[in-house]
């Protein structure tokens, strides 16, 4: 199997629209939230915007989470290119662990680039 673009994503039911690159959770009035804690350990993933493949597809409404794959990923702090990113206090928003001692389920990705507030590329 070849495609064109990079992640392998999972429609979930979400409590409302969210943007690319925004970093879910686990939680809120459906199933996935925007983040809004440092190191969250209820990773769900990433607003994926073009998904190589996409399971539960036929959920009406919801939201693409990126599972596995490259992705864009809103950032808040400054990142390093291999940075373990978690979650920020920043609503949505990723930032650097600046610990290699982080739980599983709180790793969103690896910064696959360098940035300072705004946006880089994920590895998740």
């Amino acid at each position: 199997l070849t495609a064109t673009y990079a992640d392998l994503a999972e429609k979930y039911e979400s409590d409302k629209k969210y943007e690319i690159g925004t970093v879910l959770v686990v939680g809120g009035d459906a199933e996935v939230t925007a983040c809004h804690s440092f190191m969250s350990k209820r990773v769900a993933g990433v607003v994926s915007g073009k998904a190589a493949f996409v399971m539960n597809e036929e959920l009406s409404g919801g939201v693409t989470v990126a599972l596995k794959g490259r992705v864009p990923v809103k950032v808040s702090g400054e990142v390093k290119k291999g940075d373990l990113l978690v979650t920020a206090d920043e609503l949505g928003c990723a930032t650097s662990a600046h610990s290699d001692d982080v739980p599983p389920t709180a790793v969103v990705g690896i910064a696959l680039k360098d940035s300072e507030m705004g946006w880089t590329e994920v590895k998740v």
